[in-house]
């Protein structure tokens, strides 16, 4: 029987191209996991899953074997605090951690952001809050960070005239801030050619080089990657198609190379039907070297108006792909079995790229997302004239919108929990 995912893959992908990376993927699993912002990295140490989830305020973590049996013994709140919205953690290649976090001054203000750095048995080492009560046109919301031997820091949307509705105007769609060893923000740099931050992800390739990936509300059915030098100068920019009409592809809030392929995990949902908040379905879509699509696989298979959200995958180095998302305050995986050609061994990086999202909520708590980027002033960066590839006929990234929008493509969210007419 013909499947969306085959369809799509037979409108934009050459058959030879299509089913090369993914051969099949298991059921959702519901995980004893509450809450939200569900992530996962390989612990070295016991051979399984550091398991981490949003609820009451703090990003949490526990432990999990390959098999996605839990072990809570040594459950631990991350950062004690009650606050917390938008969560974003990513191993270091020293063995430490970083996280960035989102929190409101006021309720839905989108105006503060945290950064944490931990050791590597998760004991902080040192934290920072970068803006709190920011009023410069900073926007806070699901922040992507990164921590590579090169980008260490997260990245932020900036729109100076204090709005953050789908009718504002974005300055800078990411401003990238470096944080140092202390979790204190030591520069910032305007990321010419990338996606919005809100809803993003970010992570660096083998080549020291910075990868961003999103989706923006004027073509919904299509990835932005911007790609950068370790000076911030853009290197490259492509708008590449994923899905077509009346689909719409957003928060592409993974993403990582894995041997030959790049993987992008993101939300997917048919427009027309009415849909509950930024509820929607998670996908992986495969590129290869050139960044061109050669493979996608729907994971969920949710009916409208119920959905998830908060998409991420990591590779589980055994020729297999642990996915998970968001959904109803629990989290749900899925293993993504990989081709026998595809090089999993050589993935590139520590480092994966979660986070981002305008979900809310965490756990039987109070948690979730909120919105954010942006932090004090605007920074300094590059502006590349190199135009970006693609169907978009832009000169840079498009950035009109505003968080929101830029977030669902244009989705129709008035139900949404959070005021996005807080600043204006």
């Amino acid at each position: 029987m013909l499947t969306l995912s085959t369809l799509l893959m037979a409108a934009l992908v050459s058959p030879a191209s299509a089913g090369t990376v993914f051969t099949s993927a298991g059921d959702e699993t519901l995980l004893d996991l509450n809450g939200n912002w569900p992530r996962a990295y390989l612990d070295a140490s016991t051979g399984g899953w550091d398991m981490f989830h949003a609820g009451g305020g703090d990003f949490k973590l526990t432990h999990a074997d390959m098999t996605l049996t839990f072990d809570h013994t040594n459950d631990k709140d991350l950062t004690g605090r009650t606050d917390l919205k938008d969560n974003d953690i990513h191993p270091c290649p020293d063995g430490t951690w970083l996280q960035v976090s989102t929190a409101d001054s006021v309720p839905d203000s989108h105006d503060s952001w945290f950064a944490w750095r931990y050791d590597s048995s998760f004991n902080i080492n040192a934290t920072t809050t970068i803006a709190y009560g920011d009023t410069s046109g900073a926007d806070y919301v699901d922040t992507p960070g990164v921590c590579g031997d090169t980008f260490q820091g997260g990245a932020y949307f900036f729109n100076s005239d204090g709005g953050d509705t789908a009718s504002s105007t974005g300055d800078v769609p990411s401003v990238f801030t470096d944080i140092n060893s202390a979790a204190a923000a030591t520069a910032y740099h305007n990321l010419d050619g990338a996606p919005t931050a809100i809803g993003s992800s970010m992570f660096e390739d083998n080549d020291h080089t910075l990868y961003f990936c999103g989706f923006t509300a004027q073509n919904p059915q299509s990835l932005i990657v911007g790609h950068f030098d370790s000076s911030y100068n853009r290197l490259d920019a492509n708008l590449i198609p994923v899905t077509t009409s009346p689909m719409e592809a957003y928060f592409a809030q993974s993403s990582l190379r894995v041997g030959q392929y790049y993987i992008v995990a993101h939300m997917m949902r048919d427009s027309s039907l009415s849909w509950s908040q930024q509820n929607g379905d998670i996908y992986l879509s495969a590129f290869d070297s050139h960044w061109g699509l050669v493979d996608q696989i729907q994971l969920s298979h949710n009916v409208a108006p119920d959905g998830g959200v908060q998409p991420f995958v990591i590779n589980a180095k055994d020729g297999t792909l642990l996915a998970m998302y968001s959904k109803d305050l629990k989290n749900y995986a899925f293993i993504v079995t990989l081709d026998s050609s595809v090089d999993w061994g050589a993935s590139g990086d520590t480092d994966t790229d979660t986070d981002t999202d305008s979900d809310t909520d965490t756990d039987t708590d109070t948690d979730t997302a909120t919105n954010g980027d942006s932090d004090q002033g605007q920074n300094t960066g590059d502006t590349s004239s190199t135009p970006i590839k693609g169907s978009c006929g832009c000169a840079s990234a498009p950035t009109g919108e505003g968080a929101l929008g830029l977030l669902l493509g244009g989705l129709a969210l008035a139900g949404a929990r959070r005021s996005r007419a807080a600043k204006a």
